[in-house]
């Protein structure tokens, strides 16, 4: 499913390069192995076992791990796809003044804006258990 997922967003025109997944289907990426051999120095009695970075067909993506977002849903981003739109840009504005205290108020509001739906993709409905 992740390599369909990443086929169909470089296909689409993206540059996919951040994998992100919830906290149970990280600990099953990072048994994914894909044969690969891992090295131990046992020198300073370290194991590793965790896979930071996957290295696809079309291209190395960072994998990350959010503990907000449904735990059944992987995401494949390309990180640049981003950008804040401001809606109201963050100015002060002075409250009612009472005796000696000055109340002020900062205000602002700002939205996540994605540039093209094609340069992301997901994967829904993974096992959690």
């Amino acid at each position: 499913m992740l390599k369909n997922c990443i086929q169909e967003v470089y296909t689409n025109g993206g540059d996919p390069d951040v994998l992100m997944v919830g906290p149970h289907n990280r600990s099953v990426f990072s048994g994914f192995t894909a044969g690969a051999t891992r090295y131990n120095d046992s020198s300073d009695k370290t194991l590793t076992a965790t896979v930071d970075v996957y290295e696809s067909d079309f291209g190395t993506l960072k994998v990350v791990t959010n503990r907000f977002q449904r735990d059944r849903t992987a995401f494949v981003l390309q990180s640049d796809g981003f950008e804040l739109a401001w809606l109201r840009p963050i100015f002060v504005k002075d409250l009612a003044e009472t005796g000696d205290h000055i109340r002020k108020e900062i205000i602002g509001e700002y939205a996540l804006k994605v540039d093209n739906t094609g340069m992301h993709g997901a994967i829904r409905d993974l096992t959690t258990s």
